[in-house]
């Protein structure tokens, strides 16, 4: 069996900073697991972070608007190019 040795140190710190600690505390959450949240290194986003962010109607509409930018910068191009 093993056991786990927390070592404990005390920090000093203005009550400015204590005060936004103690808002950034989530109910049950110590002062030591708000600093390792904060100082874990942040992942980058996934695709599935967004998932059901919007509805099923606003995302037609996103691909509706894309489709219509991309035919508006393609006939640009062939405008510009000289290309029918």
């Amino acid at each position: 069996m093993g056991t786990h040795t927390h070592i404990t140190k005390n920090i000093a710190i203005m009550d400015r900073a204590y005060a936004v600690l103690q808002n950034l505390k989530l109910p049950g959450e110590s002062f030591s697991e708000i600093i390792l949240r904060l100082g874990a290194p942040k992942r980058k986003p996934s695709l599935l972070d967004f998932a059901g962010t919007i509805t099923w109607e606003e995302g037609e509409e996103m691909q509706r608007r894309i489709k219509e930018g991309r035919k508006r910068w393609s006939n640009h191009t062939r405008q510009k190019l000289g290309i029918p």
